[in-house]
């Protein structure tokens, strides 16, 4: 059989202790290794999709793989991986690439990283994405629930990593079974995405005859603005994206924490909710997900304190 895992970090105390609820490190060690030799038989084949160790030698790494009975154990590195190439260790894993295809004898595809993809190798066409990184479940009261969204949301990316699978490995077949009759649609790509650059104006109507009437822009439609006011959306050409004029006086009212000192971006993708969980996975700042006017939007912060904006397309 073949199995999945992610982010053991073995050797890390402060994980244990603070975020996976164990009175101590050796505990959490010896529950995670256990579990994976319950499952795993000695001659089937585990992917390790990173985060193996933290915070530990090299040497009490490699004694705790060795506790592990499976001796066919790939690992894709993750961003706390020790070097495992070294000639002294070499031998403690198959190291794979940090991007790998398979496929399946049945003709099933799936693509391993440890990180999470927006977008992937057929990933319309029912390819599987699984990826660790993100510790889904940790401290939640239903630990799958990020793999539910996925599948209610016909994504078809699964996080494999312990804390989103009670501590354990999952299995290929396990992982087909959750998708089973799931018809994939577009995810969280942004290859098709638009963008709409905000403009904050003093007179809308003034800035709306400039760009049409100068700048050759053409009236794409008009749009709720702030406090019920007229949003211009303005096309250039057939590129997609727009200019949207808002009045600046309303913006700071409505929103004070949005700089109108410089222009935004909104963007539109296929698949809002999708997005607002990848991002919300990576530790980007978020705003909750919201319905005005009936569109499903969210802001998040580009690290220097400029707001920016994602929409339903």
């Amino acid at each position: 059989m073949i199995w999945f895992t992610s982010d053991l970090h073995l050797g890390h105390e402060s994980l244990a202790t603070q975020k996976r609820g164990f009175s101590i490190l050796a505990a959490m060690e010896h529950l995670i290794i256990q579990n994976v030799n319950v499952r795993v038989a000695p001659t089937d084949t585990l992917y390790d999709l990173g985060d193996f160790s933290f915070r530990c030698t090299v040497e009490h790494a490699r004694e705790l793989r060795e506790k592990i009975v499976c001796r066919k154990v790939h690992l894709i590195a993750g961003n706390h991986d020790k070097d495992w190439s070294r000639p002294e260790v070499t031998k403690t894993f198959s190291l794979d690439p940090p991007l790998m295809r398979m496929k399946t004898p049945e003709g099933q595809v799936l693509v391993l990283c440890h990180y999470p993809l927006l977008s992937w190798e057929a990933m319309r066409r029912g390819a599987v994405m699984l990826h660790g990184h993100i510790h889904s479940g940790m401290g939640e009261p239903a630990p799958g629930s990020y793999n539910a969204r996925m599948r209610e949301q016909g994504i078809l990316r699964y996080d494999v990593g312990v804390d989103a699978n009670g501590m354990a490995p999952v299995s290929l077949d396990e992982v087909l079974a959750w998708f089973d009759g799931v018809e994939p649609r577009e995810g969280a790509t942004l290859e098709s995405a638009s963008l709409d650059v905000m403009v904050y104006v003093d007179d809308v109507e003034a800035c709306r005859r400039y760009w049409t009437e100068r700048l050759g822009f053409c009236e794409a439609t008009r749009r709720p603005g702030p406090a019920g006011s007229d949003a211009w959306c303005l096309s250039f050409g057939t590129s997609g994206a727009r200019v949207v004029l808002m009045d600046k006086r309303l913006v700071k009212e409505s929103s004070p924490e949005v700089s109108t000192a410089m222009p935004s971006l909104l963007f539109r993708v296929a698949n809002v909710d999708a997005y607002h969980d990848e991002l919300e996975g990576r530790g980007v700042t978020l705003s909750p997900i919201s319905d005005a006017g009936g569109m499903r939007s969210f802001a998040f912060c580009d690290g220097e304190g400029h707001w920016m904006a994602v929409a339903q397309a």
